[in-house]
């Protein structure tokens, strides 16, 4: 991928998960409690490109190597401990314990931003691949390919790209999600609209 491209899928992701379905917008602070978006998220999920349960330990574990003593002078709350100790795909506290402020502390340093979009460019990346390797072959479509795969897993992914009428365009794929009742896609409308529009927009741009 290019830097640009780059960019413009970590944007879409970020305004999807966090930025209200607004291209551009982002909460880099964010912090949700376990089971508010969906009955299968057992575990926190932090970030504006919403990492939950092990993704959110592998955020804040980037965050700490990256500036190690600011990361020990912001956890006043035991992060590290529970990073060491606890299980994190069913790490649940409260949004208004202390540890949920803190972690947004943590994560909304310039240190915290800088490693959200290193992720975020990282994981979109691999899942773009992972649609290449599935015979997708448009930028775009592969981009949507990884919407899904961030939302829902790689099962998500496969699954809609088998209802997929082929070509794997943009288009085929935006209306087989449309007719998907899985967790995490189908469910989801007013984000696939964003995702779907977004691209289709953008596109006209990639080389």
């Amino acid at each position: 991928m290019t830097d640009y491209e780059i960019s413009v899928i970590s944007n879409i992701l970020y305004a999807v998960e966090t930025g209200g379905n607004v291209y551009g917008n982002k909460d880099y602070g964010n912090f949700t409690e376990a089971y508010t978006n969906s009955e299968a998220e057992h575990a926190i999920t932090i970030g504006a490109g919403g990492w939950m349960g092990a993704e959110a330990k592998k955020l804040l574990n980037r965050v700490k190597e990256a500036n190690p003593s600011e990361f020990s002078r912001l956890d006043t709350a035991g992060i590290a401990a529970d990073m060491a100790a606890s299980n994190w795909s069913s790490y649940r506290i409260s949004k208004n314990s202390a540890k949920a402020k803190c972690i947004s502390a943590i994560i909304d340093t310039e240190t915290g931003h800088r490693c959200q979009d290193q992720l975020a460019a990282e994981e979109m990346g691999a899942y773009m691949n992972e649609a290449a390797a599935l015979g997708v072959t448009d930028t775009a479509a592969q981009m949507m390919c990884a919407n899904f795969r961030h939302q829902g897993g790689y099962s998500a992914m496969t699954r809609v790209l088998a209802k997929t009428k082929q070509p794997y365009t943009l288009d085929n794929l935006y209306a087989a999600c449309q007719t998907d009742t899985g967790n995490q896609v189908g469910t989801y409308r007013s984000r696939q609209k964003m995702v779907y529009e977004s691209l289709k927009n953008i596109s006209k741009s990639f080389k």
